[in-house]
């Protein structure tokens, strides 16, 4: 019996020193059919030089080079050009088991998937394993509403990588451009036509931190902006489904969280960036936005929630002096290891 073909996408901006590390665990799967689809995202370093080297030695690659965009419009190329009946997403500073493929296409045969989500290692910017995480369900295969309550309730890791998709449903939800966070509309979009989810128990990806990343760079405007442009976006989507009044509260509550985070980076952070004065601002407009689409839809929120929301509206209330004061007093845990990875 032939093969189905597997596209492993991979898109790359200034990568030269992991790129080579990400293709090559590629190359190693022991499931053979495969295409590697490298997608330059307008890099200026030698990662096209890195690129082409292999796609030179090797013929199931293919090489996208693009003007410098955002990574949702470099996965979109490489979904355009891909030829599988599967696809895989690999960040470029990332790296695959040599059996990835091959398990999760295993289980996605084996229990008729539309998705299936594998465990994962992640490691810190010194290369030292921090830990195992993916999702911490009871591993049976789910339908749509429940693997979208478990995402919401952080059961299941929000990305778009660490698990494999059809590619034909692939196509019909493209990734947002020009926007950061861009995983977790598409995988929304996509979990609103999955019928059936598995997850593979095997640490089939490495993923590894390091210190450009966005959640170790400096807090600015535009990553308050595209949360609430993520937001916004998911709300949309998960208004056109029947389950959306019982999800709307697990929605709302994740999303007071992503607040709270971007609230804490911002308590931080506010002695070294560059316009405090626009980042407080954008933070007051988001969180304004947010309440009104809150209030809008009158969902039941937990006391924790509700404390939350309580210091989220100090800037407006009490100003931003007094909340610089009591929000690193309260969320003490939260600040220390954000203070922690700020300054590591």
């Amino acid at each position: 019996m032939q093969q189905d073909l597997v596209s492993i996408i991979i898109p790359f901006y200034n990568e030269e020193q992991f790129l080579a590390r990400a293709i090559r665990s590629a190359l190693v799967q022991t499931y053979t059919n495969i295409e590697i689809i490298l997608v330059n995202d307008g890099s200026t370093d030698g990662s096209m030089a890195i690129a082409e080297a292999f796609r030179q030695t090797e013929a199931r690659i293919k090489l996208i080079d693009a003007e410098h965009h955002s990574q949702g419009k470099a996965r979109n190329r490489g979904i355009s050009a891909a030829e599988g009946r599967y696809v895989l997403f690999l960040d470029s500073d990332d790296e695959l088991e040599h059996f990835a493929v091959a398990s999760l296409l295993g289980r996605m045969e084996a229990e008729q998937a539309d998705l299936v989500i594998c465990k994962f290692a992640l490691y810190d910017a010194s290369g030292r394993l921090t830990k195992h995480i993916g999702w911490t369900v009871d591993g049976h295969p789910m339908n749509r509403s429940e693997t979208i309550g478990a995402l919401y309730r952080n059961r299941i890791v929000y990305m778009a990588g660490a698990r494999l998709y059809h590619l034909d449903m692939v196509r019909k939800y493209p990734f947002p451009e020009g926007t950061w966070f861009e995983d977790t509309p598409f995988v929304l979009a996509y979990l609103l036509h999955a019928e059936r989810v598995s997850f593979e128990e095997q640490i089939c990806w490495k993923i590894h931190s390091r210190p450009g990343s966005i959640t170790r760079r400096l807090i600015e405007p535009k990553r308050i902006y595209d949360s609430r442009t993520v937001f916004l976006y998911e709300l949309s989507l998960l208004q056109t489904s029947a389950d959306y009044n019982r999800m709307k509260s697990v929605f709302f509550t994740y999303h007071v969280q992503g607040l709270m985070r971007n609230l804490i980076f911002l308590c931080s952070d506010r002695a070294r960036v560059a316009d405090k004065e626009a980042l407080q601002t954008s933070f007051e407009q988001c969180f304004a936005d947010f309440k009104k689409q809150l209030d809008v839809a009158g969902c039941r929120l937990g006391p924790r929630t509700k404390v939350n929301l309580a210091l989220l509206s100090l800037p407006r209330f009490s100003g931003w002096r007094f909340t610089f004061f009591i929000v690193p007093l309260l969320k003490r845990k939260q600040y220390r290891s954000i203070h922690v990875l700020r300054n590591t």
